[in-house]
């Protein structure tokens, strides 16, 4: 395998020692950013390179001096030379970030960082008499403000002006050092996806093992986007609010990947599935700033820049897949789009408000340590006194806002909706620097909770920006609030969404309410269809991510991670099948959608209400037997593991229901319980019973029970003595001051957990959530369901409403344990995919420690092998040790064969063995 890493050697986020010190020639001498061989305490910035040409060096210091960022330069003759400076002020009205630049150790006569405008300028800082040989040049900061420098320019020629406009910085500086200004030729690809965010990995790596030679261009170091190490944002989706509805595909292959690894983000596991694909070309640290056009709606290509190397490069695609988050691909190819809020009466989005505006939602500082910033506890109490340039914030907590760490920040830390992130993207950010260090004074000298803060001292300020909302391109179809609310059922459906309608105040940390516009709950996940993801007028451009084709409003529910990823793979996926097709993608959306979707369940992406219908797939008419079949599950109370969630019962009414054989007898529910007071406090927990899973309705006590629970953590037997009629039992507690129900580690099969909420008309109603919370009844609970070997062709690969559509080996038998496909008759076959049962319910991966070995595994089907009957023999054609995936696709020599099966030897955290789904096919 390999991929073509398209990296300048050393070129990186944090470049080691350049090879040689740079050399004046000609008079002139251009030091860029990223020329500084030792950067000391400043940071290299490249996320503004589209706006204002060059990467540029940022003294990071929370209000004290950073360590000097210095290089060294040799000058082959003597004598008197003018330096000009390129510098920002970033406010102004308090010049917060100054500092002088040091040539041989005396500092120049004028201080930058201050000027009459927040624009970037070139200036003089004085004239020197350098002598021929090498000297030394160094950034000295003075505020610990963030104080900025793009480079600076040594020239004999004292009539001479460095360029003003962005674009020419770039050019000027390849110019004044000797180097043609041509443009790197990075290649002709079917498919460019521009954007190595949690949309354009999986679009690109799905684009690739669908068939199309890909170049994924990125203009970060690393990738991830807004999940990357860069930023940190953890990955979110479905099973935030909905049983079984985490997301698969790239997605989740990722996912498991990074957990295994032990990595706390995803950007190493998406390089190493990028680098696992022989038709993916990576190209990292690279800016798309234009495309060249074949036609008025065509792209024939994207223009961009190396951002270190300064380097212009090219690259030509029949197919174009911006995943850039704002839409810029788009923008430059002259692509519809929508950037803000649209009017009420437009779409008639019950949330929408009453005229469009341009506000958007903000985005927050992250970066290695924090969300907005980083405290660390000290021995002694520590004074603060903020800097004259903080944002003055209102009385949060009047406002519902409160500190829940205070080593850290909170989502909610962010600028008025109205500040313009995508044009003047620096100063968005720059505001968020304001902010928080406005926010760390309102908790060290205005929050009523300060005490806990007094020790806390302020270590670390991000500067990376994670954005939430900006520009959004318009394909065949506009989502909608309202497709979300009523559930619009679409035709070329691909991908689905279950995050809340989650819209932040348009106000940001300055808005009169809660931190939320709207959060709106819905049940069921909800279909996303392909036509939002290609645009309306340019032909051969696709998107996704959240610049997909949505309202303001719609984008509140699909613009978090996970549901990015299968938007991406969907994409991604149909950019190389229009290659296949030779079509665009609204002919592929009606000539071949069947196509698509299958293509997306090949590569284990889900999509509601479609199953497998590939008609390459041999397994589909196999006859199915396995080597032993369990008749249902039982929730014992060694399987109920703690969480690390614990969930008040100050507020809420909380319940949580099980499965139950009808006709049996509770004997008693055990839930694990703290009591956070000093004194014993008093439990009363009610039986009821349910017909379904989801049923919180019933009015009928069965039974009420009343303990109390000592100060601490206990598991609490409440004694019930009651036989159940029906297929599900459900138990809840009464409100209680400071009793909390922990949440357990996993989930068991038709359960929910739920809590009551009274509305405005007073009627109290149980909101659903897909979690357990620790509990267990006597006798176990029990689920009878379907493990049948045949649904492994069953044509689905996860539960669907509550059908588990796997085979589970009876858990009493001892491992290996084998399903088995007889063909009608014998076929050349070299490769199978195989779909393992893993948990779809739990919101965040995690390891978890194996019983019988001790060792922390991520649960898996672990040690695996395919064999095949050739001769009157099995023959061995896989054979997997350390599985971590829940789907694997493997490819071995051809065999004709009527029998393959699959033998699981080795399981983790699971009695006996579990899979979804297994395909033969011949490619």
């Amino acid at each position: 395998m390999h991929v073509a890493l398209c990296l300048i050697a050393g070129l990186t986020a944090a470049p080691g020692l350049p090879a040689d010190a740079p050399v004046m020639d000609a008079g002139r001498l251009w030091l860029g950013a990223e020329d500084f061989a030792h950067r000391g305490g400043w940071d290299l910035d490249t996320q503004f390179v589209h706006l204002m040409g060059a990467p540029f060096l940022l003294a990071t210091g929370v209000q004290a001096p950073v360590e000097d960022a210095w290089t060294d330069f040799t000058v082959e003759a003597d004598g008197r030379y003018r330096v000009w400076v390129r510098m920002r002020d970033w406010l102004p009205e308090h010049h917060p970030g100054t500092y002088e630049v040091h040539v041989d150790g005396t500092a120049l006569p004028r201080v930058f960082g201050k000027a009459d405008h927040d624009g970037w300028q070139w200036v003089i800082g004085g004239d020197v008499d350098l002598a021929a040989g090498e000297h030394r040049l160094a950034l000295h900061d003075l505020t610990g403000g963030f104080g900025r420098c793009a480079g600076v320019l040594f020239t004999r020629d004292l009539d001479y002006v460095p360029p003003h406009e962005a674009s020419d910085q770039l050019p000027e500086q390849a110019r004044l050092a000797g180097r043609p200004w041509e443009a790197r030729e990075l290649g002709d690809f079917d498919v460019i996806v521009v954007g190595g965010g949690p949309a354009g990995c999986p679009a690109a790596i799905a684009a690739a093992r669908a068939g199309a030679k890909t170049a994924l261009i990125q203009d970060r170091p690393v990738l991830g986007g807004n999940a990357s190490s860069e930023l940190g944002v953890p990955p979110e989706g479905a099973s935030i609010l909905h049983s079984d509805a985490r997301e698969t595909g790239v997605i989740e292959e990722a996912s498991r990947l990074r957990v295994d690894r032990g990595d706390p983000q995803i950007s190493e596991a998406f390089r190493i599935l990028a680098e696992a694909e022989p038709n993916l070309s990576l190209f990292l640290n690279t800016r798309v700033t234009g495309v060249a056009m074949d036609g008025p709606a065509r792209i024939g290509g994207v223009r961009g820049v190396h951002v270190l190397d300064g380097v212009p490069v090219t690259a030509r695609a029949r197919y174009v897949v911006d995943c850039t988050g704002d839409g810029w691909v788009g923008y430059y190819a002259g692509a519809r789009f929508r950037l803000g809020r649209e009017a009420r009466w437009e779409f008639d989005e019950p949330d929408a408000p009453e005229a469009a505006d341009r506000v958007t939602m903000s985005g927050c500082l992250m970066g290695g340590r924090g969300l907005c910033f980083w405290a660390e506890e000290r021995e002694a109490p520590v004074a603060y006194t903020p800097p004259a340039w903080a944002a003055e914030l209102p009385d949060l907590e009047k406002r519902g806002r409160v500190p829940r760490n205070i080593f850290t920040g909170e989502w909610w830390l962010e600028h008025d909706g109205r500040v313009d992130d995508l044009f003047r993207n620096e100063q968005a950010r720059d505001e968020l620097i304001r902010i928080s260090f406005g926010y760390w004074d309102y908790v060290k000298n205005r929050w009523s909770g300060r005490a806990e803060a007094a020790r806390h001292e302020l270590v670390d300020v991000p500067w990376m920006l994670a954005k939430r909302e900006s520009r959004r391109l318009v394909g065949d179809h506009l989502l909608t609030q309202n497709d979300i609310l009523q559930d619009t059922r679409f035709e070329d459906v691909v991908a689905y969404a279950g995050w809340p309608l989650d819209i932040h105040h348009p106000e940001g940390i300055y808005g009169d309410t809660s931190p939320y516009h709207c959060n709106g709950l819905f049940e069921g996940v909800r279909g996303l269809p392909f036509s939002i993801l290609y645009s309306v007028n340019i032909d051969n451009l696709l998107f996704a991510g959240r610049c997909a084709s949505v309202t303001h409003l719609a984008l509140g529910t699909m613009r978090v991670e996970r549901t990015l990823g299968t938007l991406g793979q969907a994409a991604g996926t149909g950019a190389a099948l229009c290659a296949r097709f030779k079509c665009d993608p609204r002919e592929l959306r009606y000539q071949h959608l069947a196509e698509l979707q299958q293509c997306l369940l090949k590569f284990d992406q889900s999509i509601p209400g479609i199953r497998n219908e590939d008609p390459a797939d041999l397994a589909r008419d196999a006859t199915v037997s396995a080597s032993s079949t369990a008749r249902g599950e039982r929730l014992l109370p060694e399987d109920v593991h703690p969480g690390g969630l614990y969930h008040p019962m100050a507020d809420h009414r909380r319940a949580f229901l099980l499965p139950v054989r009808p006709g049996s007898l509770i004997e008693s529910a055990t839930l694990l319980l703290r009591n956070n007071g000093n004194a014993p406090a008093p439990l009363r927990l009610h039986l009821r019973a349910a017909d379904a899973f989801d049923d919180f309705s019933s009015t009928t006590d069965l039974a009420v029970v009343e303990k109390t629970l000592a100060p601490g953590e206990a598991w609490v037997e409440f004694p019930l003595g009651v036989t159940v009629q029906k297929g599900h039992a459900w138990v809840f507690l009464e409100a209680v001051k400071d009793v909390e129900w922990r949440l357990a580690a996993s989930r068991f099969a038709g359960t929910r957990r739920a809590y009551a909420v009274k509305g405005a008309d007073g009627d109290e109603a149980w909101v659903r959530r897909p979690e357990n919370y620790g509990c267990y009844l006597t006798p176990p609970a029990e689920a009878r369901l379907d493990y049948r070997p045949e649904n492994v062709v069953n044509g689905w690969h996860r539960t669907v409403d509550g059908a588990p559509n796997c085979w589970r080996s009876d858990p009493a038998e001892a491992l290996p344990q084998w399903v088995e496909l007889r063909l009608p008759a014998p076929k050349a076959v070299n490769t199978v995919h195989v779909t393992f049962v893993t948990d779809l319910n739990t919101r965040r991966l995690q390891r978890v420690t194996q019983p019988v070995t001790g060792h922390s595994v991520l649960p898996a089907t672990r040690g695996y092998a395919v064999q095949a009957h050739v001769g009157g023999e099995w023959v061995p054609v896989v054979q997997v040790e350390d599985n971590i995936q829940r789907w694997r696709r493997h490819h071995f020599d051809e065999v004709t064969t009527d029998r393959v099966r699959l033998v699981v030897n080795e399981t983790a955290l699971t009695d006996g063995t579990q899979v979804y789904e297994l395909r033969l096919y011949r490619e």
